[in-house]
């Protein structure tokens, strides 16, 4: 879990966890770092249809740590799409009450999702192994124009990153260190 930054009383974290093992210790940290009213806020994006097909459940089950859930669509690679296999089964497994999980379909739709969700003192932590990464706010500092993640409206909110991130932590493989070879 990588911290991105604060801004506005947001604070925004990224993780590849992408299996609902590495989802629920993820999830263990980010709540140990929200306290009182603050509240945790995932959007989760599956990885390969086929480990959605096997673990959807599971991830979803792991997700019901969260305050309030956004699941994106399928990551797809070096797979076929499958009709029946979609964010939507891992969003329906989410313990938590419908108000509070969203399966948002349209990449479009995840960050105006979090600025109508998101307010001071909140943490986001986008999850998974796919492209989430690129819809995680920049700090203030790295976005264009130094822009707050914070709007104007009255729940506070997240605006729409001005630039992808430009490298994303990968686990090392097995037997070397970090920075290495």
């Amino acid at each position: 879990m990588e911290s991105l930054g604060e801004s506005g009383g947001v604070r925004v974290y990224d993780s590849y966890a992408h299996h609902p093992s590495e989802i629920r210790g993820d999830l263990e940290a980010a709540r140990s770092l929200v306290t009182g009213d603050q509240r945790l806020i995932v959007a989760f994006q599956p990885h390969l249809v086929s480990r959605t097909r096997i673990f959807g459940t599971a991830m979803g089950r792991e997700l019901g740590a969260a305050d309030d859930v956004l699941v994106l669509d399928v990551y797809v690679a070096r797979e076929d799409p499958d009709p029946e296999v979609t964010g939507a089964l891992v969003a329906g497994a989410v313990p938590l009450p419908g108000d509070r999980v969203r399966f948002v379909p349209e990449r479009s739709a995840v960050v105006p999702a979090l600025v109508e969700v998101a307010r001071p003192g909140d943490l986001v932590l986008t999850l998974g192994a796919g492209d989430v990464t690129a819809l995680a706010p920049q700090p203030a500092g790295r976005a264009r124009g130094g822009r707050s993640w914070l709007g104007s409206g009255s729940r506070g909110g997240l605006p729409a990153p001005t630039a992808p991130r430009t490298g994303r932590a990968r686990p090392s493989p097995a037997g070397s260190a970090p920075g290495a070879g």
